[in-house]
């Protein structure tokens, strides 16, 4: 009896404790950069304002692909090849110059957007993306393929769930230089839907709408241990605006 009773008061116990760490409250956000940028956290309705002014992003035209290929061989010749790089590359806020060859890299010419060559880079657990702007022939690395704007001078990558990444990165290109802008977001939050717009003064806006479902336990088949799944009914929801 008194066995039941302990398992009883520990059962409650945990479902008390579980009840208390979820918690809408519980946001955190990581910034990073100089580039000077404001994220506010609005309501779903001044969100739902914007959305009629949302970019479409053009689609790849596949069929240029070996035209690109080949005028780019001809302008950088040897510059990046199917397993080498021979490039200024921009990392951690600085401009370096990096030769690498490796034949278990895998290099390919996927686009061209405005003044960039875009790449895609597949090695062992890596498919990056290599951006290279032919005004400072130079190469910028990012984990998805961000979207172009302001004639190339504006970058933004929004990348949820790598290893690497769990927000919005921000490029852009100014009279003194470039600047950018990271912010990482808890892990407990997912990317649901993202948009990008630009105001009445064309300045471009990001969209994101992150959810956090919590867990609930459910039975499990193979008795291999406890299991859980997302509470559907239980979530908290945020709405942010990013935006210079």
């Amino acid at each position: 009896m008194k066995v039941r009773l302990l398992i009883f008061i520990f059962l409650l116990f945990n479902i008390f404790l579980k009840s208390q760490s979820f918690s809408c409250e519980d946001f955190l956000q990581t910034i990073e950069g100089n580039l000077r940028t404001k994220i506010d956290l609005v309501t779903e309705e001044y969100f739902n304002l914007f959305l009629k002014d949302s970019i479409k992003i053009p689609e790849k035209n596949e069929k240029e692909i070996h035209f690109l290929q080949n005028e780019f061989n001809k302008k950088y010749p040897n510059r990046i090849t199917k397993h080498c790089i021979n490039s200024k590359i921009f990392t951690e806020g600085k401009v370096e110059y990096s030769s690498y060859c490796s034949e278990k890299t895998n290099i390919v010419l996927i686009d061209k957007v405005e003044n960039y060559y875009i790449f895609n880079l597949k090695a062992f657990e890596i498919d990056d993306y290599l951006l290279f702007n032919i005004n400072n022939e130079t190469l910028y690395f990012f984990n998805s393929i961000p979207v172009i704007l302001d004639n190339g001078n504006t970058l933004i990558e929004i990348k949820f769930g790598s290893e690497y990444s769990h927000g919005v990165n921000i490029y852009k290109f100014e009279n003194e230089g470039l600047k950018n802008f990271n912010v990482e977001f808890s892990r407990q939050y997912n990317l649901e839907k993202s948009y990008i717009i630009k105001d009445w003064a064309n300045r471009a806006k990001i969209l994101l709408k992150l959810v956090r479902y919590d867990l609930k336990e459910v039975s499990n088949t193979f008795k291999d241990g406890v299991k859980y799944e997302y509470d559907k009914e239980r979530y908290c929801r945020k709405f942010l605006v990013i935006s210079k």
